[in-house]
């Protein structure tokens, strides 16, 4: 995983230094073939570093320097360890970089994400649901910028999604 993370932030600093998210740039520079470049072109946009396709565009790049580049780099790779340990707890063994999003409406899925094992208590999912709201609150990144902010408001949408899942349960 170290040397797929290294080449995960070599096109994340690439696309934020030429502020152009295309995947032609990440094949160019990095010499990669098509499918590995867009591969990586779409975890960026799942990490909330660039935006969505728009047709034959490069993609918009919501990370304007180097510095705030870096501290969603280690938040990422903070959230990448959380994740791991979690997947170790459970014996669950899947790639912990998919981890990131809630594509599907599953119960596995939403304990995943509010870092919780099978069985968990309802107390213990309103434990972990609160916790995790304190850890990515948008007011927690204000003074970090826009682009901090949507990433917040996105996490704690899927955090809360997470928690209608279990709740439900």
């Amino acid at each position: 995983m170290k040397s797929h993370y290294k080449m995960f932030e070599q096109a994340a600093r690439l696309v934020v230094q030429h502020q152009q998210g295309s995947v032609s740039l990440l094949q160019r520079r990095l010499k990669l073939g098509f499918s590995r470049a867009a591969c990586i072109m779409d975890e960026l946009e799942q990490c909330g570093i660039v935006g969505p396709p728009d047709g034959s565009k490069p993609r918009e790049v919501f990370i304007q320097d180097e510095a705030a580049l870096e501290l969603k780099l280690n938040d990422l790779a903070q959230d990448y360890r959380s994740s791991a340990k979690s997947y170790r707890e459970t014996n669950d063994y899947n790639s912990a970089a998919k981890d990131f999003t809630l594509k599907e409406r599953s119960i596995s899925n939403a304990l995943k994400v509010l870092e919780l094992v099978k069985g968990a208590t309802q107390e213990q999912i309103q434990a972990a649901y609160r916790e995790q709201m304190k850890k990515y609150h948008p007011d927690k990144v204000s003074h970090l910028g826009n682009e901090f902010q949507i990433l917040a408001e996105k996490k704690t949408k899927l955090i809360n999604r997470a928690y209608e899942i279990l709740k439900k349960v």
